[in-house]
């Protein structure tokens, strides 16, 4: 298993996709071909032949079981490849995205805490005039 998803790392997705269909028709060939011979069996009249008829059925029937449950597990493969893919695909485009918000989050508050830093310089000088040059005296209690 770990081999077959280095060999689809390396493969485009061309590749993939159409090792996925060749995969898909060959599990529905395999169902068709154990359903004609389920057919094929069942139709023998003859009582000698009956029980061979039956075995192959059974054989048969159990291909088809086999043929199905492949073409579960394909399905799941390909769901995770998908969901795989498209989270791959958003990862991508998320931090192409994040990273210029990030920068012009940076800049503006960084742009934000200077102007405050001038707005709280310059109300503190104001309150300083303020207190050495204004007349009332407020008395110290002690």
């Amino acid at each position: 298993m770990a081999s077959r998803d280095a060999a689809v790392g390396q493969t485009s997705g061309a590749d993939v996709r159409n090792s996925l269909y060749k995969r898909f028709d060959d599990r529905v060939n395999n169902i068709v071909t154990s359903l004609q011979n389920i057919v094929d069996a069942a139709s023998i009249e003859d009582k000698a032949t009956n029980a061979v008829g039956e075995y192959q059925t059974d054989v048969e029937a159990s291909h088809i079981a086999q043929s199905f449950e492949d073409i579960l597990r394909l399905i799941s493969e390909v769901e995770i490849a998908a969901i795989t893919q498209d989270t791959m695909a958003s990862m991508q485009e998320l931090e192409k995205n994040i990273l210029p918000l990030y920068q012009n989050i940076y800049i503006s508050t960084d742009q934000a805490l200077k102007s405050l830093k001038l707005s709280v310089d310059t109300m503190l000088a104001e309150l300083e005039k303020h207190y050495y040059t204004s007349q009332c005296s407020i008395p110290i209690v002690p």
